[in-house]
C-alpha cells in the first residue's frame, strides 16, 4: 500500500519541490520510503510514498526506472511470483523480489494485455519516455483509488484528492452535480468528485495519454462468467471453497504481519475460518463493538474467535470516540462521505495497526451473493407498482398535493409528503427496475432536492445507473446486485476501508473481491444465488462446514452505528454548529426553510438520521475545504 502522485505540466512550471509537497500530503499512505522522478524535457514529475509489505529492501524503491519506462505503483499483485517465473522463462532477469518490478517487466513484455494476468489490487502510472506517453490504470473492482485532474496544459493524478489540491495551480471549486449526487447517496459516485475538474479513474480501465494530453480510455475487464462443469449445489460449494481458499492464501503473502477484520458475520467468519483451516495458527483478529446493545456485534465476533482459536482483539466505540473522530473525517476522505461506519472502521484500523501491518477485510460478499435485503424489497416494489392501473398514479399524486396543503396548515408531518412522492416516483418508473431502484436508494427525491438546493438540481442517481450496461442480465435481483457492484461497492464501501485504514498506514486486503471469485459468482445460476433471498445462501452453506449452525444463523446486522441516538444526545452540537441560520444563509447553497423542516423531521422521529447527517457531513467538508 502506497501513495502515488504525478504531474504532466506542458508549461514546465511545476517544480520538484511542488511534487514533494504534494507527496507529503499523503505521507500517511506510506512512510517507509519516498522518491521522485523528473523529466524536465517533457514536464513530467512523479512521486511515491512507500509502505513496504513485500521485499522491504531498497530494491523496491519507487519511482522504479527500467530502460525508458518509469512506474509509480500502489497495491499488490498477489500472484507476482508466478508471473515472475513466466518472465524468467523468457530470459528476463530481476534485481529485486518486489511485485513492482514484476509489474513493470510484464508491461515491457506484454503491454496492456499483462493486466489479464494480474491478480490483485492496484493503481499505477507508467511513463514511457521514448513514446512520450503516460498510462494510468486502476484495478478491476476499484480497491485502490486513483484521481485525475485536467485543465488547460496541466494534468495531475494522485491516490488521494488532497495531493492534487496541494499543487499551487489547482483551484478548489465545488461541483454542484456531485453535490446533488452526494445528497442522494451519502457518497460521490464515479466518475465525479466533489471538486470541479477532478475525476475518479473508473475501475477496470486504463487511460493512455499522449503528448497533447489527449486521453484514450480503455476498459480491460468485464466479469465474464467462468466455465463451470456442473452447477449443482454440491459442486458449486466445492469450487467456491477452492477459490475462496486460494484468494485468502494469496492475500496472506507479505513480509510483515497480516490479520483479519472479524465482525462475526458470515463473510468475515468464513475468511477467518478458511485461514485457520489452512494452518495460520497465530492469526490475529480484530473487532469493534458498541455500548448500545442494538448495534453491538462484538459478542458474535468473540464467539467465532474463541471457536476458531484466533488471537482476538476487541475495542468498544463510544460517543467520546465519535466526538474525536468525526472532525477528522473531512480531511481523511477529501470529499463529503456520510457512511457513519467510517467511524468504527477508523477505530478498527487503529486497533489492528498496533499488531499488524495489513488486514483482510471481507467486503463484497453481499454484492456478489445477494446479501442485502434491499434487492428483494427492490424487486417487490417494482413488481407491485408495475401492475397498478393508469388511474392510480393520478390518485397518488393528488394525495401528495393534498398532504402538502395539510403540512402547510401544520396538520400532518412533512414526512407524509415524502412517502407519497416516493410512491408516485415508483409508479412513474414502473417500466424500469433501474429507475425504480434509483428511487429506492435515493435519500432525496428530485423534487425534494430542488426545494433544498438554491441552484437547480439536474443530476440524479438514475443518470448514474443508466450508464451501467445490464443488457445481458435478465434477472431483476442480479441487475440490482450489478448496480451496487459498480457504484456503492467501489465508491462507498471500498473508499471507506481505504481511507480509514490508510489514515493509520494499515493496508486493507479484500479476498472476496478476487476477480476469479467474481467471475465464479457471475457464472452461478440465479436459483443458487437467490435460493434464500438476502441470505447469501451459498456462503452460509459453506460456513456450516466450519462453524456450528447456531453460530452462523443469526440476523444480519451490518456494521451499523447508533448515530440516530448520538445526534439526539452527545452529538446535538453538530446540528447547532453546521445548520444554524447565519451559516446556511451566508453559504447560499441550501434553503434555510427546508433545513429547518429537515431538522424538525429528524428531531420528532419522522425521518431517520440519514438526510440530516448527509447535510451535516457536507457542511463539515465545506468548512474544511472551501472556507
Amino acid at each position: 500500500m502506497c501513495g502515488i502522485i504525478g504531474v504532466w505540466d506542458k508549461n514546465k512550471s511545476t517544480t520538484e519541490v511542488d511534487v514533494v509537497n504534494m507527496a507529503l500530503s499523503i505521507r500517511h499512505r506510506g512512510h517507509d520510503d519516498n522518491g521522485t522522478y523528473v523529466d524536465d524535457d517533457a514536464g513530467i514529475l512523479l512521486a511515491h510514498q512507500r509502505l513496504s509489505l513485500i521485499d522491504l529492501s531498497s530494491a523496491g524503491h519507487q519511482p522504479m526506472i527500467m530502460d525508458h519506462k518509469i512506474i509509480v505503483y500502489n497495491g499488490e499483485i498477489y500472484n507476482f511470483t508466478i508471473i515472475r517465473d513466466e518472465l524468467k522463462a523468457k530470459g528476463i532477469s530481476f534485481i529485486s523480489n518486489s511485485d513492482t518490478e514484476v509489474l513493470l517487466r510484464a508491461w515491457q513484455v506484454w503491454g496492456p494485455s499483462s493486466l489479464q494476468k494480474f491478480r490483485g489490487m492496484f493503481a499505477f502510472a507508467i511513463w514511457d519516455k521514448s513514446k512520450q506517453e503516460l498510462t494510468l490504470c486502476r484495478d478491476r473492482v476499484g480497491v485502490k483509488p486513483l484521481y485525475l485532474y485536467q485543465k488547460d496544459d496541466l494534468l495531475i493524478f494522485a491516490s488521494e484528492i488532497k495531493a492534487i489540491l496541494a499543487h499551487p495551480k489547482v483551484k478548489r471549486e465545488l461541483d454542484h452535480e456531485a453535490l446533488q449526487l452526494f445528497l442522494q447517496l451519502g457518497y460521490v459516485p464515479a466518475p465525479y468528485s466533489i471538486f470541479k475538474d477532478i475525476q475518479k479513474v473508473l475501475p477496470a480501465h486504463y487511460l493512455t495519454i499522449d503528448s497533447g494530453h489527449k486521453i484514450q480510455v480503455t476498459r480491460y475487464w468485464n466479469p465474464e462468467p467462468l466455465t463451470i462443469e456442473s452447477t449443482d449445489e454440491k459442486t458449486a460449494l466445492l469450487e467456491l471453497e477452492k477459490i475462496i481458499t486460494e484468494a485468502c492464501k494469496l492475500r496472506m503473502i507479505a513480509d510483515v504481519p497480516v490479520g483479519v477484520f472479524l465482525s462475526g458475520g458470515i463473510d468475515s467468519s468464513l475468511v477467518t475460518a478458511v485461514l485457520k483451516k489452512q494452518g495460520y495458527a497465530n492469526l490475529s483478529t480484530f473487532t469493534i463493538g458498541f455500548a448500545e446493545s442494538s448495534h453491538n456485534e462484538a459478542g458474535y465476533a468473540k464467539a467465532v474467535a474463541e471457536y476458531l482459536g484466533t488471537d482476538h482483539h476487541e475495542l468498544i466505540c463510544t460517543t467520546k470516540d465519535a466526538q474525536e473522530i468525526i472532525p477528522k473525517l473531512p480531511a481523511m476522505f477529501d470529499e463529503p462521505f456520510a457512511d457513519a461506519s467510517a467511524i468504527p472502521t477508523y477505530l478498527l484500523s487503529q486497533l489492528a495497526k498496533q499488531h499488524v501491518t495489513a488486514a483482510l477485510s471481507a467486503d463484497g460478499g453481499d454484492e456478489l451473493f445477494g446479501g442485502y435485503t434491499r434487492y428483494q424489497s427492490g424487486q417487490n416494489i417494482f413488481s407491485t407498482f408495475a401492475v397498478l392501473p393508469p388511474g392510480i398514479g393520478w390518485l397518488i399524486w393528488s394525495a401528495a398535493q393534498a398532504t402538502q396543503i395539510l403540512v402547510r396548515l401544520k396538520l400532518v408531518h412533512p414526512n407524509r409528503v415524502h412517502k407519497f412522492k416516493k410512491a408516485y416516483l415508483y409508479y412513474q418508473h414502473r417500466a424500469s427496475i433501474i429507475e425504480s431502484y434509483a428511487t429506492q436508494q435515493s435519500y432525496f427525491t428530485p423534487d425534494e432536492l430542488r426545494r433544498l438546493l438554491k441552484q437547480p438540481a439536474t443530476t440524479f442517481l438514475k443518470n448514474i445507473y443508466e450508464r451501467i450496461s445490464l443488457t445481458s442480465i435478465t434477472n431483476h435481483l442480479r441487475k440490482l446486485q450489478q448496480l451496487d457492484f459498480h457504484t456503492y461497492l467501489p465508491d462507498g464501501v471500498l473508499v471507506k476501508v481505504d481511507r480509514a485504514s490508510m489514515a493509520v498506514s494499515l493496508e486493507g486486503r479484500e479476498p472476496l473481491l478476487d476477480h476469479r471469485l467474481i467471475e465464479f459468482a457471475v457464472a452461478l445460476p440465479d436459483a443458487l444465488i437467490h435460493k434464500e433471498p438476502g441470505n447469501k445462501y451459498l456462503l452460509r452453506k459453506l460456513l456450516y462446514q466450519y462453524l456450528p449452525q447456531e453460530m452462523v444463523d443469526r440476523p444480519k446486522q451490518g456494521f451499523g452505528v447508533p448515530l440516530n441516538d448520538w445526534l439526539k444526545g452527545d452529538l446535538t452540537w453538530l446540528l447547532d454548529t453546521y445548520l444554524n441560520e447565519e451559516l446556511i444563509k451566508k453559504q447560499g447553497i441550501f434553503s434555510y426553510d427546508v433545513i429547518q423542516q429537515e431538522k424538525k423531521a429528524f428531531s420528532t422521529g419522522a425521518q431517520p438520521y440519514n438526510r440530516i447527517w448527509n447535510i451535516i457531513v457536507f457542511q463539515m467538508w465545506y468548512k474544511e475545504y472551501l472556507t
